[in-house]
């Protein structure tokens, strides 16, 4: 047998029980009987199945904050409420998205090309007529 498929026999076959990853952090396991891609943990790590997609809170209680890649904040002023969460892995949109009404705030947060991206929009106030 050619070694290359033997090798890679001997991977998928520890990738289907979960004991064996490709690259760092790029796996794929069984848990629970449910197969669960993208699974690469030390042993002590411990981990839940939420059933839901991962999600990020989103309100105007974020503008002009500092938050972490888990949207808590850490610039020390209290906790952010948010009434609304949006999908963290979900396309972001073209320019023709945005409302044309000049407002202020989040209008999207979301994942593209593998990073997280927040589309923010400025009062016009603050950056002026534009002259300049």
């Amino acid at each position: 047998m050619n070694p290359l498929i033997s090798a890679a026999s001997v991977i998928a076959a520890g990738l289907a029980v979960g004991l064996a990853s490709i690259g760092p952090g790029v796996g794929q396991g069984t848990a629970a009987g449910q197969a669960v891609e993208g699974i690469a943990r030390q042993p002590e790590a411990e981990g839940k199945i939420r059933g839901r997609i991962a999600q990020i809170p989103v309100s105007e209680g974020y503008l002009g904050r500092v938050i972490n890649a888990l949207a808590k904040p850490i610039d020390g002023r209290g906790e952010i409420s948010a009434s609304e969460s949006r999908l963290i892995e979900s396309p972001a949109p073209g320019s023709d998205y945005f409302p044309g009404k000049g407002g202020d705030g989040i209008y999207y947060c979301g994942s593209r090309n593998g990073g997280f991206t927040c589309y923010i929009t400025i009062p016009r106030s603050l950056y002026g007529s534009g002259s300049g």
